[in-house]
């Protein structure tokens, strides 16, 4: 008798989550789990380079520079131009306490950047309310950040962003506390690292 060979291979998309998500139908996942890039300016592409390469991931300087352009909008290595602002309490109030501040700023594009994170968090969880069944959950791993001394409540933003698009906000529970980074810690010691609980 043979046995049967299980496989979830062809359940599997292989890319950027904001275009193969399109490839999932509706109502058809009942969890989630993830952690995306944190709001902390790094390059990922740059970070994982060599590895990228071992890999056979990118062959040339013209496919890593594509794959930057195409990584979520969590770092300045690429200019978008400029984006408009969710409408977004907690993001608004943010941007306008930091904008008056921006000619301190170690990037000019930060403000910039700080707009398209949470423009892709929101395509995120447009995607996320098409995909899902009703009554399921969500676990979404992220981390605040500060700039310019002022810390950007990431998680609260992202539940926001997420209520507003007819997701039920369970809990935001706290998983650690993560070091601020040189410039931010003078005024701020510690940034919330949380994973957020969404029900659908």
């Amino acid at each position: 008798m043979s046995k049967e060979t299980l496989s979830n291979y062809p359940n599997l998309h292989f890319g950027d989550v904001r275009s193969s998500i399109k490839n999932v139908p509706n109502d058809s996942i009942d969890l989630i789990i993830t952690s995306p890039p944190y709001l902390n300016s790094r390059d990922y592409t740059d970070i994982y380079m060599l590895e990228l390469k071992v890999l056979d991931l990118i062959k040339n300087y013209e496919e890593l520079s594509n794959l930057r352009r195409n990584t979520l909008r969590s770092h300045v290595q690429v200019k978008y131009g400029t984006l408009e602002t969710l409408d977004v309490p907690s993001l608004k109030a943010y941007l306008e306490k930091v904008s008056t501040k921006q000619t301190g700023l170690w990037n000019t594009d930060l403000l910039n950047m700080i707009r398209g994170y949470f423009l892709d968090m929101e395509q995120l969880f447009i995607e996320f309310k098409r995909v899902m069944l009703p009554n399921k959950f969500i676990y979404f791993n992220v981390a605040n950040s500060a700039y310019f001394g002022e810390e950007i409540i990431v998680d609260q933003i992202i539940s926001e962003i997420a209520v507003k698009l007819g997701f039920k906000l369970i809990e935001i529970r706290k998983a650690r506390n993560l070091k601020a980074s040189s410039q931010q810690s003078v005024t701020i010691r510690h940034l919330r690292e949380s994973v957020i609980i969404f029900k659908s």
